[in-house]
């Protein structure tokens, strides 16, 4: 009876050890395969809609010229500004003519020939998101900030660049 019962322990054993193998080798030898194809089609047409003159304050301040870039995300202001108080004032207005949503990433100034005492601002918020056929307007101002009364020196044809960087609002 004890040779019985040992091989029938065995035997068990056996069995449960192969349905273990079986299990083990089914869960590690399965594979998953998820293949997937998309494409979506998107226009990308965002650009400076229109520029214009809108305050021109104090003494001989004058809006020379001013023109929006080939890529239409840049402008470029030209002014001559001579006293404390002396400001330009643009109103800019940004179309978003495709269907993609575009979100304001950064928005950056820089000057030619200009005067450490000549500042450029602007209304423009980063992260402001213009949807497909929307617009967004903001002005841009162009101004002397000469707090202490320093002597001044005439700049005349200094040039300002406003550079808008759009990024696709996910």
């Amino acid at each position: 009876m004890r040779n019985n019962n040992k091989k029938r322990l065995v035997i068990l054993a056996l069995a449960f050890i192969a349905v273990f193998m079986g299990v083990g080798y089914s869960l590690l030898s399965t594979t998953l395969s998820i293949s997937s194809i998309n494409r979506t089609t998107g226009s990308w047409d965002i650009h400076i809609n229109s520029l214009s003159t809108v305050v021109t304050t104090s003494g001989k301040g004058t809006s020379r010229d001013f023109s929006v870039s080939n890529d239409g995300l840049s402008a470029t202001f030209e002014v001559d500004l001579f006293e404390e108080g002396d400001s330009v004032q643009y109103q800019m207005t940004v179309v978003n003519n495709g269907n993609v949503p575009a979100k304001l990433s950064n928005v950056q100034t820089s000057s030619v020939n200009g005067s450490n005492f000549i500042k450029m601002s602007t209304t423009a918020a980063k992260d402001t998101i213009v949807n497909p056929n929307g617009s967004y307007t903001f002005t841009v101002t162009i101004y002397v900030d000469n707090p202490d009364s320093l002597m001044l020196e005439d700049v005349l044809g200094a040039e300002y660049t406003l550079d808008l960087f759009y990024v696709q609002n996910t």
